[in-house]
């Protein structure tokens, strides 16, 4: 019946929630040690890394937002090896990498498999129309756009195109300080122009 359905379903989240809680700093520890023997990211292509405790951060919010396990997850860019964190945890039901960078394609292929972690990788120019057969092929999607407005258009128009109109979430990673918030505004106009709406 539907209380016991439901027991179930909170039986099994407990006892998720205490895996990813004991994942979570063993995923820590590999990507510190991954980000130790990296190379500098490359600015010519808007690549700024974040800091493998940001990316944990960004693996336990999707988690929590209910946006992991069983997901089918794109990323588009992916300097910060978003990728490897979701994967660590075994959640994810597909998950795949878009960016331009060649190097950093084969590093996320290599770490993949010295880890036995499945990820797909694929070379793409988000300048290029996304392929008519992957679009509304994702559940969710993940980037940490470039910082200028049409950079953050472009990433965002793709991470649309990858979800369709079926997808749960998009997770954009995007700061500003509070002394430089009308750099904030024609963000928040492009997310609405993209007719998307800010949750948190």
């Amino acid at each position: 019946n539907g209380n016991e359905y439901i027991a179930l379903l909170e039986s099994h989240r407990k006892e998720t929630d205490k895996l990813v809680a004991e994942k979570l700093p063993e995923i820590q520890r590999e990507l510190d040690s991954i980000e130790s023997s990296r190379e500098h990211s490359k600015r010519r292509i808007d690549q700024i890394r974040a800091t493998p405790s940001s990316v944990v951060k960004r693996v336990e919010f999707l988690y929590k937002r209910g946006e992991l396990e069983g997901r089918n997850i794109m990323l588009m860019g992916d300097n910060d090896l978003v990728s490897i964190g979701i994967a660590l945890t075994s959640l994810a039901e597909d998950i795949a990498v878009f960016d331009i960078d060649q190097d950093l394609l084969n590093l996320i292929r290599e770490l993949g498999e010295e880890r036995g972690i499945k990820i797909g990788y694929n070379r793409y120019d988000a300048r290029d129309p996304f392929s008519e057969n992957l679009r509304g092929g994702y559940n969710v999607a993940v980037t940490d756009p470039p910082y200028t407005q049409e950079g953050f258009d472009l990433f965002l128009r793709r991470c649309v195109e990858a979800v369709g109109t079926n997808g749960r979430a998009i997770l954009v990673s995007y700061g500003f300080s509070p002394r430089s918030r009308e750099r904030a505004l024609p963000i928040q106009e492009t997310i609405t122009k993209n007719g998307l709406v800010i949750e948190e």
